[in-house]
């Protein structure tokens, strides 16, 4: 209904356009391109002196087409901006409501260099993901890439359970700062006891205080990133085929984790005995 009003809305200046221009004509008794700039001035109100001196009935013409003028115009840009409006609020609110009917999704707690790069990794492989970031171009920039995000502070309970924490089956929390991380995952552990979470840490002696508040496992980059460094020196071959296989790529070969269900008959098999082929 508003597009319609808005598209109808823009055929009106045109007409304004030609009704102005035959109204000078016949009037004034002026040229085509005469008429046709002394409406476009008219209507758009720069102030510039007339093209040849009105009679009485044309400056009455022309005090009409500026009222018409400027109220036509005032009309569009209105609807134009509540057009703009509605249809982000239309999607945000739509977005949300995907949100909600979430069930073992993965929620990523910051945008930032980490966060980025679990997103990447997971995103391919089909997994439901809700980010939530506090910042307001991060968040622009999930929009436009089609991401689902809650904005807002994810140290607060209330943005967490606006993600679904509560329906999640895992979290990763990459804030910036440790004391942030221990809050979201001292905070979601309440809210799900049976949530994986994996934390991110900067310092060793944080990842205690991480693992005794809930955390599934708590990841240090500089820390694995040296470890990774120093595997890279000893042992580079072994090391790019593990990395292949267990990051998301479109190679043939990959390494996938398989929980298997109680009671299964495959528990406390060696791979070798079990009947698993390809």
């Amino acid at each position: 209904m508003r597009a319609r009003a808005v598209r109808s809305m823009l055929f009106v200046f045109p007409a304004l356009l030609v009704m102005g221009t035959l109204g000078y004509m016949a009037i004034e008794g002026w040229t085509a391109v005469d008429s046709l700039y002394m409406t476009i001035i008219t209507l758009s109100t720069v102030g510039f002196r007339e093209v040849h001196t009105l009679s009485a009935v044309g400056k009455l013409f022309t005090s009409v087409l500026i009222l018409i003028g400027v109220g036509t115009l005032a009309v569009v840009a209105t609807r134009v901006t509540e057009a703009v409006l509605e249809r982000g609020l239309f999607r945000r609110q739509r977005m949300i409501r995907e949100i909600h009917r979430m069930r073992d999704h993965v929620v990523v707690c910051g945008y930032g260099r980490m966060g980025a790069t679990v997103v990447d990794q997971l995103r391919p492989r089909g997994i439901s993901l809700v980010i939530v970031d506090k910042d307001p171009d991060t968040c622009e920039r999930l929009d436009e890439a089609g991401l689902h995000y809650i904005r807002g502070d994810a140290t607060d309970d209330a943005t967490l359970i606006d993600a679904g924490i509560s329906r999640a089956r895992s979290l990763s929390t990459v804030l910036e700062h440790d004391a942030d991380n221990l809050f979201v995952t001292l905070t979601a552990r309440k809210i799900n006891p049976a949530l994986t979470i994996i934390a991110r840490s900067s310092s060793r002696k944080n990842d205690v205080k991480m693992l005794a508040a809930g955390a599934t496992r708590v990841l240090n980059p500089y820390l694995n990133g040296g470890r990774l460094m120093a595997q890279q020196l000893l042992h580079p071959s072994v090391t790019e085929f593990i990395d292949a296989i267990s990051t998301w790529n479109e190679s043939e070969i990959s390494l996938e984790e398989v929980q298997l269900a109680p009671g299964s008959t495959l528990i406390g098999q060696a791979l070798r005995d079990a009947p698993i082929r390809l």
